[in-house]
């Protein structure tokens, strides 16, 4: 990096903040640092050569994390006792699971502030599915439930997999200080990543109202910000065995409402109401003309609201969640990139050269070419781009954060901005829609709520979110006529066909039209995770002895449980929940058992 960009990404912070903490808000570029992956993620093959989508900024130039200081964590090693019957099927597995216990502590990510991580899918693959930023000022520290002589197996914002050992240092669970918990702050809930595992000291992220469930003074780990574990070895012990049984929650995941809130919601913020936010809370009263000039009153979003919301009127995109990232992305519109360039959403900046960054002769053109280029025909678009995941701010399973940052918390820094915005005006937007994720990876969305319909879309990948809009009713499926009415990502046409691209890009600028924009899915692929009348959540129920998920149990749940026990596969996350017919936490004979006795009718589960 060159030394006079150096000297103005420091210029206006303390010297030992930047030096000791050095935590961004913003994104990076697996691209950008020279690797190589599944995809380039640095050019889309659009018939017009879109410009690079790589949304990356030197760290420091940035929003930064306030850093507070914390209690320092007193935990003790696991347990090596395991109980429950030693005999038959029942021995086998508790000694895989005592020899798998072994393989566990904390991992800190200890690489430069401007390097990444691969993240495998397997301890041996040699071709990463995802990537993470290695710095502990982004990442934290986390613990591991599985290791190799060469890699550690992790789950960090909701992801899975397996990473080198060579970018972490390794801690046993009893001599961490530090590592990433959760917690409960006068009824809002944290996030509280840490800036070293021999250290106290935290950047914290607001989360939103905390769940009931959830009690102040107390540490929760989560590897996905859904299911909370008051213990970090029982969250290490549920995730070696691929179930939630020990969660405090196990029954209700908590999901952060703006992270997983569609960009295709509608808000009620004013650019007034923007406006004075910044200028009341925050102390701006005017735009800088130049960086080097910017004095501490002044940012480059000051003035620009109306582009945020007008545009995301005419676009259909949420004008709020973008100011959110926005600010995220540019440090409340104080980078260089934003006063210099207008760019106040960091395109086209990558990690080893910020300067080379897009430049526009406005910040409504920036607002522009993020809501129809970056939005609409990139992150949004179904079918022809290789970003969509999902229309939200999202983790590193799903949402656009998959491939926007490699920062892992993005998604939920962005989404604080728009809860600390909506909360300043008494909630006005918080908790009004209801959001549902698939149940599997491929899910048909279809034209009308009948399985002969067109299919316009489909989910690609497990546990996607919808923004459901309305319930109805259609075509039965195995019983079942419900369908769900939700908001489509992609832009549709009159005919509520998807909106093909068009050599030239003439259909980027296509307006949203709310009340044709709409498709249908069926509500067996999908549970409600968030109920749309404000902070609580639909439980997630499913029946006793139904190990694959159909609503119903069969000679196939009795087959899946078996050969699960055998160890010929092996049965995780909610088809664990379906296979543990009594409910005790693991899987037995005795669900085995269960299961038999249900389906030769002389007991039932029901």
């Amino acid at each position: 990096m060159k030394n006079s960009h150096k000297n103005k990404i420091f210029k206006g912070l303390k010297i030992c903040l930047a030096l000791t903490v050095m935590v961004s808000m913003g994104s990076w570029s697996l691209h950008a640092l020279g690797e190589s992956s599944d995809e380039d993620l640095g050019t889309v093959e659009k018939d017009n050569a879109i410009a690079p989508p790589v949304q990356s900024q030197d760290a420091l130039e940035n929003s930064l994390l306030e850093v507070i200081e914390l209690e320092p964590m007193a935990l003790d090693e696991p347990a090596e006792a395991w109980g429950g019957d030693t005999d038959g099927v029942e021995a086998a597995i508790q000694a895989r699971a005592a020899a798998t216990y072994a393989k566990s502590g904390f991992i800190q990510f200890n690489l430069a502030i401007d390097k990444n991580i691969f993240l495998y899918d397997t301890a041996t693959d040699t071709s990463a599915y995802r990537y993470l930023s290695g710095h502990v000022a982004y990442s934290g520290v986390v613990p591991f439930y599985d290791a190799t002589s060469e890699r550690y197996k992790i789950t960090i914002s909701g992801i899975e997999g397996w990473v080198p050992k060579s970018a972490f240092k390794e801690f046993k669970v009893s001599e961490a200080k530090g590592a990433n918990y959760y917690s409960v702050r006068n009824g809002n809930l944290y996030n509280n990543i840490s800036m070293g595992a021999a250290t106290n000291n935290y950047g914290t992220i607001l989360n939103g109202p905390a769940p009931s469930y959830l009690k102040e003074d107390t540490r929760y780990f989560s590897a996905d910000g859904h299911y909370f574990y008051s213990n970090v070895n029982d969250l290490i012990l549920d995730y070696q065995g691929g179930n939630k049984y020990n969660a405090v929650n196990k029954s209700t995941p908590f999901y952060n409402y703006y992270q997983f809130l569609s960009f295709r919601s509608e808000s009620s913020v004013t650019a007034n109401q923007l406006n004075a936010y910044l200028r009341d809370r925050k102390g701006f009263t005017s735009a800088p003309t130049d960086w080097d000039s910017m004095t501490s009153t002044q940012s480059k979003l000051y003035g620009s609201e109306s582009s945020f919301v007008d545009l995301g009127r005419k676009y259909g995109t949420n004008p709020l969640m973008n100011f959110g990232v926005s600010i995220n992305e540019t440090g409340w519109g104080r980078s260089w990139l934003a006063v210099d360039r207008n760019n106040v959403f960091g395109h086209n900046a990558t990690d080893s050269s910020p300067w080379l960054a897009n430049s526009y002769d406005s910040v409504a053109t920036a607002v522009d070419i993020h809501y129809t280029m970056f939005l609409n025909w990139l992150y949004m678009d179904f079918g022809e781009s290789s970003f969509y995941y999902g229309g939200y701010l999202g983790d590193k399973q799903t949402g656009i954060n998959v491939k926007y940052s490699s920062d892992p918390f993005w998604g939920q820094k962005a989404a604080a901005f728009s809860y600390e915005i909506d909360r300043n005006y008494g909630n006005q937007d918080y908790g009004r829609y209801s959001i549902g994720e698939s149940t599997a990876q491929v899910v048909p969305i279809r034209k009308e709520p009948t399985t002969s319909s067109q299919q316009v879309m489909k989910t690609e990948v497990v546990g996607q979110k919808v923004m459901i809009l309305d319930t109805v009713q259609g075509e039965s499926v195995n019983g079942n006529a419900t369908w769900y009415k939700i908001a489509a990502d992609s832009l549709l046409n009159s005919d509520r066909d998807r909106l093909a691209w068009i050599t030239g890009g003439a259909n980027r600028t296509a307006t949203y039209d709310r009340n044709n924009n709409y498709l249908y899915i069926h509500s067996s692929n999908v549970r409600k995770v968030f109920d749309g009348k404000g902070s609580s959540v639909t439980p997630i129920e499913i029946k006793r002895g139904d190990a694959n998920l159909d609503g119903k149990i069969s000679l196939i749940d009795l087959a899946m449980v078996k050969s699960h026990l055998l160890g010929n596969s092996t049965l995780t996350g909610d088809n664990f929940v379906g296979g543990d017919a009594n409910r005790d936490g693991k899987i037995t004979l005795i669900d085995l058992a269960l299961i038999k006795s249900h389906l030769l009718g002389n007991s039932s589960l029901d």
